[in-house]
């Protein structure tokens, strides 16, 4: 156990003296009350300070507190609550798929300007390629392009003034016996009635007849695109579908 350092009593009344002195001199203004308790209050300590070996509280002459100051909370920068950016991975689009090219007739549609693949202003070659269920009856004499199948309705282009670009389609070309696709979208074709038509175009308009043999019904898109039905007269069905810019069925496609 370590020994506190004390002092003999000459020395303890030359540290009081010195501390009264300290005190009187460091507390201003007239003797006063408060000037009498403070001096008792430095004796005190002082005697205090003497008696537990308290050296250095002796000799500073007063006791002075440190104004306490509140405490410093050490600040951290907030930790930030927003997620780290992430790669986005970005789909590829995929382009739809191109329309199968059928030769199948029954998946045709009629239409303004076109008869499933085929079209108005196509070129004469490009036919051949999308008619792979059909005979090619080239007819060298005329500006017309046949294809026959068994069972369906008879096909045939016929060209502009060029010799080279699709101006019409015909179906049926008053074929007796053939009936069948392709249909419009109103479900007319080959071997309808004249009852089924005006059911499913009941504004239809009439557009003269043929010598009496056919009459011509044409319904247009207003855009200068027709679809003529031929409705002949001596059985009153439909044996004839134009597909162009005409709005009766040309009687002779080659002349």
């Amino acid at each position: 156990m370590t020994e506190q350092p004390t002092f003999d009593p000459r020395r303890a009344s030359l540290v009081r003296r010195m501390l009264v002195e300290n005190a009187e001199g460091t507390i201003p203004g007239p003797p006063s009350g408060f000037r009498r308790v403070a001096l008792v209050v430095a004796l005190v300590i002082a005697a205090l300070g003497l008696s537990t070996g308290g050296v250095a509280l002796a000799m500073s002459g007063v006791l002075r507190l440190p104004e306490s100051q509140p405490p410093v909370a050490a600040t951290s920068a907030p930790p930030s609550l927003s997620p780290s950016p992430t790669a986005t991975a970005t789909a590829t689009p995929t382009p739809p798929p191109a329309p199968a090219m059928t030769d199948d007739p029954a998946t045709w549609v009629i239409g303004f300007g076109t008869v499933g693949p085929l079209s108005v202003g196509m070129a004469a070659g490009d036919a051949d390629s999308v008619m792979g269920g059909y005979v090619l009856e080239d007819q060298d004499e005329c500006p017309v392009r046949y294809y026959t199948r068994d069972g369906a309705p008879l096909v045939a282009l016929t060209y502009g003034t060029d010799g080279r670009t699709v101006d019409s389609i015909q179906l049926g070309l008053g074929i007796k016996g053939v009936q069948g696709p392709p249909l419009t979208a109103a479900g007319i074709g080959i071997g309808s009635t004249r009852e089924e038509l005006l059911a499913a175009y009941p504004d239809i308009a009439t557009h003269g007849s043929y010598f009496g043999v056919f009459d011509n019904y044409a319904i247009t898109d207003g855009n200068g695109n027709w679809i003529v039905f031929a409705a002949y007269n001596d059985t009153g069905i439909v044996r004839g579908i134009q597909v162009g810019t005409e709005e009766t069925v040309r009687p002779e496609i080659c002349g």
